[in-house]
């Protein structure tokens, strides 16, 4: 299938949420969404900031997936990757406490895969300004993710994905290796108002690109495995970046090999735009759950109220929210 007829279903079906259902379930169950794999030079460059930068350095790694710094301590990525320390500028910084804030599409009991959670530290860096209007077909835009890097050659692949003369090929585009890294990539809106149902109970408002052979980017980027998590940029009216999306899952062709980037691959980002109130609403708080006092930032043990921040074993985790030690077993008189 050409790229151009591809991208064409995917623009003809984007208010289908039954055709994207099936899709998306099937990729969820081997892995969501999947370094951004690169079109221009032999794929291994874009490992350092942009001259045009939208905030590579507050674009961390969490383990093999990805995460953005929004500012006041506040993580974004998607939710299937989970809480996780996220290393900034080569320090790893650990989660204040795992609570997953993430807001419906259709009602509360319908997710968005999304996750906000804090973490301890500073990294010293500028906030992300969230996107204040959707995506627009066509619009430019700049990806990172923390994926697999591909093998230089360009491959050809028959309809049974066996590598292939070109003039009988079926698809073509390239494998990937085991090395991963932070990279970004570009490409342009193909399809927006997507609604995309990750399970019965996660839906997500989102947009796509698609991995184009016919009309590429400077530096055509497809998501793979490791960029769940990652951000999507776009300028607004004024020209200045804005935090668009978080890549969350991709689109294969049929029974494409998992180390395979193909032309005609979709990628699927959260549209941040729908989410802002929520997302600003709580990274612009600081909250005090157990209402002692202490926020739950600088709390050390944020669900049970202990004012006095008592410590004894210097953990890190109050005595409030240390299970008791085990008595001693007792010694029996004879």
């Amino acid at each position: 299938m050409s790229t151009q007829r591809h991208l064409l279903r995917v623009k003809a079906q984007k208010h289908l949420p039954f055709f994207l259902c099936s899709l998306t379930l099937a990729l969820i169950a081997f892995g969501s969404a999947q370094a951004v794999v690169i079109d221009s030079g032999k794929g291994q460059g874009n490992t350092r900031a942009p001259k045009d930068d939208p905030g590579w350095a507050n674009v961390g790694t969490m383990d093999h997936m990805t995460g953005v710094y929004l500012g006041n301590h506040w993580v974004l990525t998607a939710n299937h990757v989970g809480v996780r320390p996220i290393k900034l500028g080569g320090r790893l910084y650990e989660p204040v406490h795992k609570k997953i804030r993430r807001q419906g599409v259709t009602s509360e009991k319908v997710y968005a895969d999304l996750m906000l959670f804090q973490i301890r530290g500073d990294p010293n860096l500028p906030a992300i300004t969230i996107a204040s209007g959707p995506p627009e077909d066509g619009q430019f835009l700049l990806m990172i993710g923390n994926g697999k890097d591909r093998n230089p050659p360009r491959q050809t692949w028959d309809v049974a994905w066996q590598v292939a003369h070109p003039e009988q090929a079926t698809y073509s585009g390239y494998s990937t290796g085991t090395d991963r890294h932070l990279r970004w990539g570009t490409n342009r809106v193909a399809a927006t108002d997507i609604i995309v149902p990750l399970s019965e109970q996660a839906a997500t408002r989102g947009f796509a690109t698609s991995f184009d052979i016919a009309l590429p980017t400077p530096h055509e980027a497809q998501a793979s495995s490791g960029d769940s998590g990652g951000p999507v940029f776009l300028k607004n009216g004024e020209g200045e970046w804005e935090l668009a999306g978080i890549m969350m899952t991709v689109s294969n062709h049929p029974n494409q090999p998992r180390n395979v980037v193909a032309y005609g691959n979709i990628t699927y980002a959260v549209d941040l735009h729908s989410y802002r109130d929520f997302i600003l609403e709580v990274i612009q708080t600081n909250p005090d759950r157990d209402k002692d006092e202490v926020i739950d930032l600088k709390d050390n043990c944020p669900i049970i109220k202990n004012p006095d921040q008592l410590d004894s074993n210097r953990d890190g985790v109050g005595d409030a929210c240390e299970e008791p030690p085990e008595a001693p077993d007792a010694k029996v008189k004879k």
